[in-house]
């Protein structure tokens, strides 16, 4: 689950030079998208259908921790699409 949210993220990310959510907002279609793929990738796991694949429900506090992680990934994830676009752009 944290690899699709964070590969869904990283296409927000390095879509724009902007700030993304900030300074530059998705398409619509994109947008849409990226909180299915995301509502997909949580309900799986989480929903009716879970001990049908055999998954195990997570902890609420992994979503806390997951949160702070991406913050974070997103944060360097910035600052190296700086350092690469001052560079090289």
């Amino acid at each position: 689950m944290a690899g699709l949210i964070t590969q869904t993220l990283i296409v927000h990310l390095i879509r724009t030079e902007k700030r993304p959510f900030v300074e530059s907002k998705a398409s619509l279609p994109l947008a849409l998208g990226s909180v299915g793929i995301v509502a997909v990738g949580i309900f799986l796991p989480m929903g009716p259908l879970a001990s049908y694949f055999k998954f195990q429900s997570l902890p609420l506090s992994y979503f806390f921790a997951l949160a702070v992680i991406m913050a974070l990934y997103a944060w360097s994830v910035q600052r190296v699409k700086a350092v690469y676009m001052g560079r090289y752009c």
